[in-house]
Order: C-alpha cells, then structure tokens, then sequence
C-alpha cells in the first residue's frame, strides 16, 4: 500500500510510517495517529481511506 518499511517516507516526501508504544488509546485500539489526530477502532480495509484523506494528488 504504501511501500516504505517502519520508519522510512514514502517517494514524494507525504508520510512516514512510525511505530510508537503508546498514543493513550487503548480503548480506541487499534489506532493510527494521522496529523496529530487519533483515529480509533481502525479495521485493516478502512486504512486506505485514511490515507486518501492526507495524501496530496501527485
């Protein structure tokens, strides 16, 4: 989906992928932390929508 390995940004320089321990939502989990908002009970196949949210048109 994205093709970056944990830690590394994706080709046009839009998101880096990080791995963090705690974001202080257990009861949301899982969850992703896009721009600094938390989104919650996140389910694998609503991920690309997120992503189509913060990424630009190249």
């Amino acid at each position: 989906m994205l093709n970056v390995e944990m830690g590394e940004t994706t080709p046009d320089g839009q998101i880096t992928l990080e791995e963090c321990r705690c974001v202080g939502a257990c009861s949301q989990a899982p969850v992703v932390v896009v721009d600094e908002e938390v989104q919650g009970r996140l389910k694998p196949n609503k991920f690309p929508q997120v992503l189509k949210k913060v990424q630009k048109p190249s």
